[in-house]
């Protein structure tokens, strides 16, 4: 399995590096912080060079970040590169009306999660909850 994710702070960056080092992950990382990229490769994964790269290349892409509005520019920033049937888990304290508004970004169906969601397969740049 492929992981990216995006937001390497106190508690991105743990959660980051206990899936580097397993066998069973590769993860790719994006932080705008080079420092906190750069430690997270010192424990196995690889740094990703943008947003899109993170979007083509990982299933399920981990946001954690500070906020809503963080949450929110990120989704945004990737909806025009996410595929059919990858998933985003967010990993930030966030309102339900962001969650809402992310639905409504990548055009999700009936939510049964406020912190997961998945591409649709049928649907390029449709997402439904999972």
């Amino acid at each position: 399995m492929r992981v990216g994710f995006i937001g390497l702070g106190d508690m991105g960056s743990g959660i980051a590096d206990c899936l580097a080092r397993s066998d069973a992950n590769d993860v790719v990382v994006f932080d705008l912080d080079q420092q906190r990229v750069d430690a997270a490769v010192a424990q196995g994964a690889q740094a990703a060079r943008d947003l899109s790269e993170v979007a083509q290349d990982a299933d399920p892409i981990v946001l954690c970040v500070v906020n809503d509005h963080q949450v929110l520019a990120l989704v945004e920033q990737m909806a025009p590169d996410l595929l059919p049937g990858q998933r985003i888990v967010v990993h930030s304290t966030v309102t339900p009306e962001t969650i809402a508004t992310c639905q409504a970004i990548v055009g999700m169906a009936t939510p049964c999660s406020t912190w997961a969601f998945q591409a649709d397969p049928m649907v390029l740049g449709k997402a439904r909850w999972c």
